[in-house]
């Protein structure tokens, strides 16, 4: 088994540890210019569900309820779906960057 880490930790060292095709792959690869490839910013996209998740907050309460379940429970049960959506779209929106 072989365990990778990000390349973001590696900060372009060669460890000698492979990502998938045999090169150490940046999360974030500059275009010409020293700027961020545009559609990398859609990765800031799985950032929304683990906010809206995290900042307890926002749902820590009853009210208002659906079908008898609480508000608590209920938003959270919804970013199940949610945050599968964000994954779908930022891995359709990056799949040829890599």
């Amino acid at each position: 088994m072989t365990w990778a880490l990000p390349a973001v930790l590696l900060r372009g060292k060669r460890t000698g540890i492979e990502f998938g095709n045999g090169t150490d792959i940046p999360l974030m690869t500059p275009v010409p210019g020293g700027r961020v490839h545009p559609r990398l910013w859609w990765r800031l996209l799985l950032v929304v569900p683990v906010i809206a998740v995290l900042w307890v907050p926002w749902y820590a309460r009853i009210t208002p309820t659906l079908l008898g379940v609480p508000f608590f429970y209920w938003y959270l049960m919804a970013w199940v779906p949610l945050s599968a959506v964000c994954s779908g779209v930022v891995y359709l929106k990056t799949r040829d960057l890599v």
